[in-house]
């Protein structure tokens, strides 16, 4: 009797250290403890990686919506089946990298965002190009107005020094007529 209240002791323990994270079986006075669920924290440490790989496999593998997380108390624990899931890809990344299909999904990844910045830095110098274009016709547009005026004075400059000529030899004219008169 004594000893199933020692072993109840045991139990009530146990279930406060583990709280809800494993089932206690009692079977021939022997205590068996199942962990049902781990913290990322101890996930991380089983596998020896870090816990930010380890939620970054949650997210991968899309833990989160196939129910295999949970949240006690602000910790995030994961039932069996999620740990057996990140570890078999943890296994599998260790072992040959990234697997193959995922290497092919991230090089097209980084080939598709450097097309799409490349792509986004051709339509900037397009438009850089097309503004220096307008700038170019409206300077080639005041150089040739003003080509003309310059024309246009020159032909009044001709025109103004032919009419001046002309006053000029009416006046001699009229001079040497009153001198010669005399």
């Amino acid at each position: 009797m004594a000893l199933k209240g020692f072993i109840v002791k045991v139990i009530l323990n146990l279930k406060k250290v583990f709280k809800e994270f494993c089932l206690i079986i009692l079977v021939d006075n022997y205590i068996k403890v199942v962990i049902s669920m781990k913290r990322v924290s101890e996930v991380a440490e089983d596998l020896d990686v870090s816990r930010q790989t380890v939620y970054n496999w949650i997210d991968k593998l899309g833990l989160k919506e196939k129910g295999y997380i949970k949240v006690d108390n602000g910790v995030k624990v994961i039932d069996i089946e999620g740990i057996k899931e990140i570890e078999l890809n943890v296994k599998d990344n260790v072992k040959g990298g990234l697997k193959e299909e995922e290497k092919k999904d991230e090089i097209k990844e980084l080939y598709e965002d450097r097309i799409k910045d490349l792509k986004s830095e051709i339509k900037r110098l397009e438009k850089q190009l097309d503004s220096k274009d307008e700038l170019i016709k409206d300077q080639s547009r005041q150089l040739e107005k003003f080509q003309y005026l310059i024309v246009n004075k020159e032909d009044k400059i001709y025109q103004l020094e032919g009419e001046i000529e002309e006053k000029n030899k009416s006046i001699l004219d009229r001079f040497k007529d009153l001198f010669s008169s005399n």
